[in-house]
């Protein structure tokens, strides 16, 4: 039914695809697509496009990696190819115009012959070249009552049959134990017909008159005989269209970053509704598909798309959209002086990424489709944001938690960067850094954060470790002003504490997956009474914080503006009617804990009745004590880098020692504080301990402005 109906829409629309498609193959390198390589496209500078004596074409780099065409199996024999350059530039120059060539595509065109490079209206292809030169597939189709002639394919399936029962005593075994009735194997049921790929059908079409001149009493075929439809000329060319549209966009940048993530968003959704327009199967080749939706490859707020929207799209909408995307790069680079950009590298510097990215996003969204030339931040939103990008920079306690190494493998050991064995070094993947001790110490360990493989497994491989120089810089402002940093610590708000480690931002709304906590060793979470199984999920259980297991809490803890969080939710809005009434409302989904980032796993004993989601969290604001949890969660950063900075930067041994006596002494006495606060044991007792406290403090504070500089 599926077929049918895209089938039946096409007529409609374009009556049949022209076989014009197959010109855009004129932009794809033939070495480089047969090796897979993603930069597979014609450029003018070290992808020059050269064609061999066969007339096929190759870039300048694969014509030095080749010794025979990968197409035809001739020699190569190099030469530069000027028209196809010309051709290439001119795409380049307007890419919106391939995708609407390929859009409005009309029947009745010709084609190109692949030898002599003149018109050929109806063009032909070589079945016994083809056969030859071993590029031709074979499959099995349902007869139609259509008597054909016979271009030697039942000789090939025998002979091709044979040869694969003659390799392996499986196909054998198969074969014989296989029930005659099957309709797959009943030859008066199926028959079967040559194939070929897309790119080398498009590489081998000839004229008449070179097959009367080259292959005479040779089988030809057209590509309807070689069961080429039309849905499939137009699949296969939109996989290139697209293709080159998104890479040759996806380069072209403008100093207004929002003019420029608008124009990667509207072909991101150009080439994704007409995707949906033409496809009559479910795609699985794009590893962000879940749960029938795709998740933006611009930016994780933009909210996913829906695959289940074949029916709702029309060839007007996307006309628009072509149109709005030839608009929006025309005004790319117009009055390009805006600062857009140093705004979003100045927050994401701050660690403030996320809170740019949602402010981009929700601007980008509310312009819809209306045409602008300059940037539409005015001059008092840069203000605003540059205002409080100086504020905050004086005060980066939330940013403690990037000055230490929390590698999952060694449960409560978190080193403090240094310039020595605990270097930082970045991830290739997510940019967040792990010191090079553990690094070394294990060369297949997978990053905390996005659980990809810190380097690249095989021989002869070269491990580089790209130092962090902002995290040495940061560790180096704390450790100055470590006796300042303790009191803002003591002093301030839970929220001030708030960051996300696997999004490296700062974020209030921060959660946890309970289930995932609960299969942890040292759980920071409990519940009274002490119930840890699935019950443990209803409503009327309160959860608590485990003060001995928030040492290590940060690396388990996620934010709401995480990737899974985010689209997690899109998902989640499309399945609340399968709810029972008594779970709604009570947690939420998109787990993105260490457990399901390392091992790529699953919660591991979340009820299944409870909600057809996968992941379920809740916010640690929710939980009680949370005030107090933060500031435990944070205590042990805290103190180590205040002895860290008093070793350093005190270098007489009486005053360095008469400070780590006053360490010890508030170390200890907030640890206590603490440990009786999250009892809720808050009386006269804790408000003198919490006087003494201070006391401490400002004896520290005396103690670093006397004694800093002093040297024995």
């Amino acid at each position: 039914m599926e077929w049918k109906r895209v089938e039946a829409r096409l007529e409609i629309s374009h009556g049949s695809i022209a076989t014009e498609m197959l010109h855009f193959v004129s932009l794809v390198c033939s070495g480089c697509d047969s090796l897979g390589d993603r930069d597979r496209f014609f450029d003018n500078d070290k992808k020059r496009p050269c064609v061999s004596s066969c007339n096929h074409s190759l870039c300048s780099q694969c014509f030095d990696k080749f010794t025979e065409c990968p197409i035809c199996k001739e020699p190569l024999v190099r030469s530069e190819n000027y028209q196809a350059r010309k051709i290439v530039e001119h795409f380049k120059e307007n890419p919106t115009m391939i995708i609407e060539k390929w859009w409005n595509s009309t029947a009745n065109g010709s084609e190109t012959c692949s030898h002599c490079h003149n018109d050929a209206k109806k063009p032909r292809f070589c079945v016994t070249c083809g056969l030859q030169k071993k590029y031709l597939m074979m499959c099995r189709v349902p007869k139609d009552g259509i008597e054909r002639d016979d271009a030697e394919e039942q000789e090939e399936w025998k002979r091709r049959q044979e040869e694969e029962t003659r390799k392996s005593k499986k196909y054998l075994i198969v074969n014989e134990f296989l029930p005659k009735s099957n309709s797959w194997y009943d030859d008066k049921k199926m028959r079967p017909v040559f194939g070929c790929p897309f790119n080398v059908m498009a590489n081998q079409l000839l004229c008449a008159d070179c097959c009367f001149e080259h292959h005479e009493d040779h089988a030809l075929r057209t590509s309807e005989q070689l069961m080429y439809i039309d849905a499939d000329w137009n699949k296969s060319a939109l996989k290139i269209v697209s293709d080159f549209i998104w890479y040759e966009l996806r380069s072209r940048k403008s100093k207004c970053l929002i003019k420029t993530m608008r124009l990667h968003r509207t072909c991101e959704k150009l080439i994704h509704f007409v995707k949906c327009f033409y496809t009559y199967t479910e795609p699985s080749d794009r590893e962000s598909h879940v749960k029938g939706r795709w998740r933006s490859d611009v930016n994780k707020y933009f909210e996913s798309l829906s695959r289940k929207n074949v029916d709702s799209v029309s060839r007007e909408y996307v006309d628009e959209l072509i149109q709005s995307l030839s608009i929006q790069l025309k005004y790319l680079t117009y009055h390009d002086d805006c600062k857009c950009d140093d705004i979003w590298n100045q927050m994401h510097k701050i660690s403030f990424g996320n809170q740019v990215e949602k402010l981009f996003v929700k601007v980008i969204n509310e312009l819809e489709d209306r045409e602008i030339k300059d940037c539409p931040l005015t001059d008092m939103d840069k203000q605003n944001i540059q205002n409080k990008v100086e504020e905050v920079s004086k005060h980066q306690i939330f940013r403690i938690y990037t000055a230490f190494c929390w590698n999952y493998t060694e449960k409560g050991v978190f080193h403090l960067f240094d310039n020595n064995e605990h270097k930082p070094c970045v991830c290739p993947n997510c940019n967040i850094s792990t010191c090079l001790e553990c690094l070394k110490s294990n060369w297949l360990y997978k990053c905390s954060f996005c659980g990809e493989a810190f380097f690249e497994v095989g021989l002869g491989i070269v491990r580089e470790f790209n130092e962090d120089v902002n995290i040495l810089e940061l560790v180096g402002l704390y450790k100055r002003n470590c006796v300042d940093f303790l009191e803002e610590w003591w002093r301030c708000e839970p929220s001030h504490l708030g960051f996300c480690l696997s999004c490296s931002s700062y974020s209030e709304e921060l959660e946890i997956c309970v289930f995932c906590e609960f299969l942890d060793k040292h759980k920071a979470l409990k519940t009274k009474p002490k119930i840890e199984n699935s019950i443990q999920m209803r409503q009327n259980l309160s959860l608590e914080f485990n003060y001995s297991g928030l040492n290590d809490f940060p690396i388990r803890w996620q934010c709401s503006d995480c990737k899974k969080r985010l689209h997690s939710n899109w998902v989640h809005s499309q399945c609340d009617s399968s709810i029972p009434e008594h779970w709604k409302g009570t947690w939420r989904r998109g787990c993105n804990h260490i457990l399901t980032r390392i091992l790529r796993s699953k919660c591991k004993c979340y009820d299944a009745n409870a909600d057809e989601c996968e992941y379920n969290s809740i916010t640690l604001k929710s939980i009680r004590n949370y005030e107090f949890a933060m500031k435990v969660a944070t205590m042990g950063l805290i103190f180590r880098i205040l002895k860290s900075g008093i070793e350093e930067n005190i270098t007489c041994k009486i005053k360095r020692g008469e400070m780590l006596n006053t360490y010890g002494l508030l170390k200890s006495k907030c640890r206590y504080f603490f440990i009786n606060s999250m009892k809720e044991e808050i009386n006269e007792e804790m408000n003198r301990l919490s006087n003494e406290i201070n006391k401490e403090l400002d004896n520290l504070k005396i103690q670093w402005k006397n004694y800093n500089g002093i040297t024995i």
